[in-house]
């Protein structure tokens, strides 16, 4: 028999048994957080424990180090006053330091002051010696001016009073004044140029020497390349003479005298040829040993000058052309024609130069070109020269004016002359000129601006003088005069002055050098060997 069980009963028992699970379940979790909580006190009172104990020893070690931290006070507080007493001291010793120094500062200013003074006193003691010493030396070169001013004054003198004692015949006399003259000019700088120390000079070393050996007027002079004995000369009258001068001695030998000829040129080649031209167009060779070669000129009109291009041809220069002879075959190789009258010729820059009569210069650098530029200066020029070394160039016109022209351009007039200047010739700032009027003039140029300069005279001929020239040396003038004579004039002041030694037989006596040079001026002795204080005056300064 089937048990039937009432629904409500059923849900009854099952909730039951749901609450009797949950409790259970709820009773079990309750227990579990209870023993969890148990255990967790337990634990935190284990650590209480562990923590009271650790309390207590860093109390017991806190209690220590209190103690050592008092004691480390203790001993602060006592080095701190101990520090502070160093400190003190220190500050105190600093204190005592810095009022050292700045006793040390005060004694080096003082020392540094009083060193100050005494170079200052010292300075000035040097001051007051130089001064001293420059009043003595302006003392000693007002003396030392006043006695060179006196003694130059006195060369000038005696120059003066042995050219008076050439003129009155007492030769002996002349020569110990000149040479007197010479030895206090030339040992107190004094200028051995002056007219009247160089006229008596030359007169008492009979400096000048003529020789008539042309039949015409003598129109040019030449001497062999590097050579001062050998020259030769030509004239007008057709004569081509070589000289040979030694020892006061020319010995002339006539190469050729035909007055089909009117010569008015000669020169030296570099290989010892005498080469001259004829107004008539004959060009004359005088080969050096060997016989005379004649080439007629074509084409130039009236042909003056010679003048060399280069080695191995010249220029002959005529009226109004210029054609040029190749010396290695004695032909005319080229001509130029202008349409201007040639003047004058000259050379410069080792060209020929030619002026014309329109006031331009014309230089001929080689076969195939010519410079032209405008003469400086206004006239006929007749005359020129130049010095490469000095920068000057020196123009002679035809009324006797000479002008000197620096390389600024600048020009100082030269009056000295009283006719056409036929020749100028510079040595440095040495000119020497001459002219129609018969003299030779020596000038010594001055570039500073308004300089006066005036005329030496060293030959008057008496009668035109067409050329002149020096010897290579530069040591003689030889000059060709419109009479047929050659002169030969000494210009080297050294030999002039070694001439008159040489010739001096005795001494001035006493009462001679009392007479011309003073009783102030201490004797002394002219033809025995100077002494050594007396060689200043070189002979070649």
């Amino acid at each position: 028999m089937k048990s039937t069980v009432n629904p409500s009963n059923r849900l009854t028992v099952i909730l039951v048994g749901v609450l009797l699970v949950f409790g259970t379940v709820t009773g079990l979790t309750g227990w579990q957080l209870e023993h969890d909580k148990v255990l967790e006190l337990e634990a935190q009172i284990a650590e209480l424990e562990k923590q009271e104990k650790r309390s207590a020893v860093l109390r017991s070690v806190s209690s220590q180090l209190e103690e050592i931290a008092s004691e480390q006070r203790a001993i602060s507080d006592e080095q701190r006053v101990e520090a502070q007493k160093q400190t003190q001291l220190a500050y105190e010793e600093r204190q005592k330091a810095l009022l050292s120094e700045q006793q040390a500062k005060t004694s080096e200013l003082r020392a540094k002051e009083s060193e100050r003074l005494a170079q200052d006193a010292r300075l000035t003691a040097e001051r007051q010696q130089l001064m001293a010493e420059h009043q003595r030396i302006q003392a000693e070169l007002a003396r030392s001016v006043a006695d060179t001013l006196r003694y130059q004054a006195l060369g000038r003198s005696l120059g003066s009073l042995s050219t008076t004692q050439h003129k009155s015949g007492n030769k002996e006399m002349a020569e110990l004044l000149a040479y007197a003259a010479y030895v206090f000019t030339n040992r107190y700088n004094g200028d051995l140029y002056n007219p009247a120390v160089l006229q008596a000079l030359m007169m008492a070393s009979q400096s000048i020497h003529t020789w008539p050996v042309h039949n015409g007027v003598i129109t040019g002079i030449d001497f062999a390349e590097q050579s001062n004995s050998e020259l030769a000369t030509v004239s007008n009258f057709g004569e081509i003479i070589r000289h040979h001068y030694e020892h006061g001695q020319l010995t002339s030998t006539v190469l050729l005298r035909d007055s089909n000829y009117d010569f008015r040129n000669v020169i030296y080649s570099r290989k010892g040829s005498i080469m001259s031209i004829s107004h008539q167009g004959q060009f004359v060779v005088f080969p050096k040993n060997d016989t005379m070669k004649e080439i007629q000129i074509r084409g130039v009109e009236k042909p003056s000058y010679l003048s060399f291009i280069d080695d191995d041809h010249v220029a002959v220069i005529g009226t109004k052309e210029v054609t040029f002879v190749d010396l290695r075959t004695y032909r005319q190789v080229k001509t130029r024609n202008f349409d201007f009258t040639i003047i004058a010729a000259g050379r410069n820059h080792h060209h020929p130069l030619i002026f014309d009569d329109r006031g331009y210069m014309h230089e001929i650098v080689d076969l195939n070109r010519i410079e032209t530029k405008k003469v400086p200066v206004s006239g006929k020029v007749t005359a020129y020269a130049n010095s490469a070394n000095a920068h000057i160039d020196a123009y002679g016109m035809s009324d006797g004016t000479i002008y000197i022209v620096d390389e600024n351009g600048r020009q100082n007039r030269l009056v000295g002359h009283r006719s056409r200047i036929s020749r100028l010739k510079l040595n440095g700032t040495q000119l020497y000129s001459s002219s129609y009027d018969g003299l030779l003039n020596l000038w010594m140029i001055s570039t500073e601006k308004g300089a006066k300069i005036d005329p030496m005279n060293i030959l008057n001929a008496n009668n035109w003088i067409m050329y002149f020239t020096s010897d290579n040396a530069k040591q003689n003038i030889w000059i060709s005069e419109q009479k047929g004579n050659l002169t030969m004039v000494l210009t080297s002041i050294k030999l002039m002055v070694n001439d008159i030694k040489s010739r001096l037989k005795r001494d001035l006596t006493q009462q001679e050098w009392d007479y011309y040079i003073g009783k102030s001026v201490p004797f002394e002795s002219f033809i025995s060997p100077p002494k050594p204080s007396q060689r200043e005056g070189c002979l070649d300064r």
